[in-house]
């Protein structure tokens, strides 16, 4: 989708949508949900007009989407209302969506701030969204079941998931497939690294997805139904995949024929086992749809009682195993089975492996030693979050794959069996670049916090986002205290910040420290990756680029002794020495012989002015106050040449000059 000129865009429709009383409705609404988040907008939809509406939606990839692309607003949980361009983006096959003209779903991009894109759908059930933020994804979804006029619109983070009965998020996953292309194939340059003038391809996957008929009677009981939940589920998982690694999902044209309605006559003789069902679905799909006439495969049901939340053969996709995935819906929270299990399954059946390092409730097997990136449970899709005990950073997965997963993903749709048997459309997006301006091998202090940086440019313009992550492998090790070269730093969602602190700038200013990022306190290597997304909805861009250092434990920590206690004040105008403590920074191996002097004002959130530019690191250095007056003054001594700062760890005060004349 293009930005367009206000005449060139279909004309912005009236507002479809109306604040509801959410207590009321949850007073008065049947077939409530088992749970709400704590939070959530409540609104009113005119469904049958909106339908209405979005029959001028134009296909994606016409001459149309192109030039005159429908408007719609759509609603956030926050109060915000938001523009979106929007296009036709079928989940259903020609002939399947000719069947059933009742689904319909579409993608869309913000018309004024370009970083938002979502994935939307009508059908029988109503209206479902899925909304990518600057907070992660928002949802819209019918507040209750078995009605299409009210709405909630929600982050998941909003749910206490600590105080929810979850089913087990454990993955039956051990090995990946046999992948004779892909492991015979000399990639000609590191998946991560593509010029700008590259253009990114689309790739479509046919997908044959079955069901039990428990799965089935859940949903409704008939074909439509089914099939509408079906398309709600691959329209969210289109939302990631297209941005993470540009392919999607359609469902194949006679995929009506793989919903099983009689849990008696279906398939799957014990819907609960996981295990079984992904032996029975190579037979269950392939007994109905040749082989021939799909690329991947995956089974729907509900709750499993061995263990597992899902399970797939890796690296199957396209292969002879192709239809081996299954997902357990053990709640019907879609959004989050969805990101928690579903795309993760998916994962695998397109190479990737576990990311997490650290899991005692782990089944065995389930730890993939080259592939444990991931402090803890980790917190990305491939992670195990909430199900590590102790070990669990947070309690559910974050919506994107961590870069030692794409760094299967990519590499094996664009080259490895992945590349087999896709459609690939091609599109006018381009991958963004990224660049680093470090030299690999150099070395920072230990028990010191540093700050990464990285350039990335995007020739169509679009809305970059940044995520540093650290890809580093190691022996396992319990939350906090990492061995040898394992992972010390959680991964963190991207955002449009292209710089990462370590840890964490709040952990910093609050001198306050946790397991999830740990410095460095002996000496070790360091690795670092940025990957940069456009996250373009019709295929997105994803490039990424290394750094290489190391932690030295003959230096450090380097840290700033004064101004460093509370009560501090400062006048502008006058000279004052800062301190610090050189700790052998400026040793031959951290070679640290010039520091740079900044303040904040505000806390230590920015830092505006440079009181010392490339001062020797000495351990002191007289300095001259500007004239304002803050309450919230910090100092920041940074190395010139190296990626290592400390900080003051009070505010203090600045007064104004006595005398005019000083700045």
């Amino acid at each position: 989708l293009l930005g367009m000129a206000a005449g060139q865009i279909q004309a912005q429709t009236g507002q479809f949508w109306s604040e509801a009383d959410q207590d009321f409705l949850l007073q008065t609404q049947k077939s409530l949900r088992d749970v709400y988040p704590q939070q959530f907008r409540s609104l009113a939809l005119d469904l049958p007009a909106l339908r209405n509406y979005l029959k001028k939606a134009p296909m994606e990839f016409s001459a149309e989407a192109k030039k005159k692309p429908l408007l719609l607003d759509l609603p956030l949980p926050d109060g915000r209302w938001e523009t979106f361009e929007l296009v036709e983006s079928p989940v259903l096959k020609p002939g399947l969506a000719a069947k059933y003209p009742s689904i319909k779903t579409y993608s869309a991009r913000g018309l004024h701030d370009r970083s938002l894109t979502a994935h939307f759908d009508y059908t029988p059930k109503g209206f479902h969204a899925m909304i990518r933020t600057e907070r992660g994804f928002a949802y819209i979804d019918p507040l209750a079941l078995d009605q299409t006029e009210y709405y909630m619109a929600y982050y998941p983070a909003d749910y206490d998931l600590e105080s929810l009965d979850l089913p087990p998020m454990a993955c039956g996953t051990t090995e990946i497939a046999d992948d004779p292309i892909a492991s015979e194939f000399d990639l000609p340059e590191t998946p991560g690294q593509k010029s700008a003038e590259t253009p990114v391809d689309l790739r479509v996957y046919d997908l044959a997805m079955s069901c039990t008929g428990e799965f089935a009677i859940a949903q409704g009981s008939t074909v439509e139904l089914v099939l509408a939940t079906m398309a709600t589920i691959v329209n969210r998982n289109n939302e990631i995949f297209l941005s993470e690694a540009a392919f999607k999902f359609e469902l194949i044209e006679n995929n009506d024929l793989l919903v099983y309605l009689n849990p008696a006559t279906d398939p799957f003789p014990n819907a609960n086992l996981g295990f079984e069902i992904l032996d029975l679905a190579t037979a269950a799909i392939t007994s109905i749809v040749p082989a021939v006439n799909f690329d991947v495969g995956h089974v729907l049901t509900l709750g499993c009682i061995d263990g597992i939340a899902g399970v797939a053969s890796a690296g199957a996709t396209c292969g002879q195993n192709k239809a081996r995935g299954m997902t357990c819906f053990g709640t019907s929270n879609i959004d989050f089975i969805v990101v928690n299990v579903m795309a993760h399954e998916l994962g695998h059946q397109f190479s990737a492996l576990h990311s997490w390092s650290n899991c005692p409730n782990s089944p065995a097997g389930q730890l993939e030693s080259g592939e444990a990136f991931e402090p803890g449970s980790g917190s990305t899709i491939m992670s195990y979050a909430g199900s590590c005990g102790d070990q669990n950073l947070q309690f559910s997965a974050n919506d994107y794959f961590h870069v030692g997963s794409l760094d299967d993903i990519v590499p094996f749709t664009l080259q490895g069996n992945g590349n087999i048997c896709p459609d690939i459309v091609p599109t006018e997006n381009h991958y963004p670049e990224v660049s680093l301006l470090y030299e690999n091998g150099f070395y920072i202090p230990i028990s010191t916090p540093f700050e990464l940086n990285a350039i990335g440019e995007d020739v169509d313009g679009d809305q970059l986002t940044y995520c540093w992550e650290q890809h580093d492998l190691g022996p396992t090790a319990p939350l906090g205290m990492p061995i040898g070269d394992g992972p010390s730093f959680r991964s963190l969602p991207p955002t449009t910040a292209s710089n990462r602190y370590f840890p964490r700038l709040s952990f910093i200013l609050n001198n306050d420290s946790g397991p999830h990022e740990v410095l460095p306190t002996y000496s070790r290597n360091l690795t670092f990756r940025c990957t940069v997304r456009d996250n373009s909805p019709e295929a997105g861009g994803v490039a990424w680029e290394e750094v290489k250092f190391k932690a030295t434990a003959e230096a450090g920590p380097f840290l700033v002794t004064s101004p460093n206690t509370a009560g501090v004040v400062w006048k502008g105008g006058e000279q004052v020495e800062v301190s610090w403590d050189v700790a052998n920074t400026d040793n031959s191996l951290v070679n640290c012989q010039q520091v740079d002097i900044l303040l904040s004002t505000d806390g230590g959130n920015t830092w505006p002015y440079t009181l010392a530019n490339a001062t020797p690191n000495t351990g002191s250095a007289i300095v001259f106050v500007p004239d304002l007056s803050t309450s919230q003054a910090r100092i920041r001594v940074q190395a010139s040449q190296n990626v290592f700062f400390d900080l003051s760890n009070f505010n203090f005060q600045i007064e104004p000059a006595d005398e005019a004349g000083y700045s």
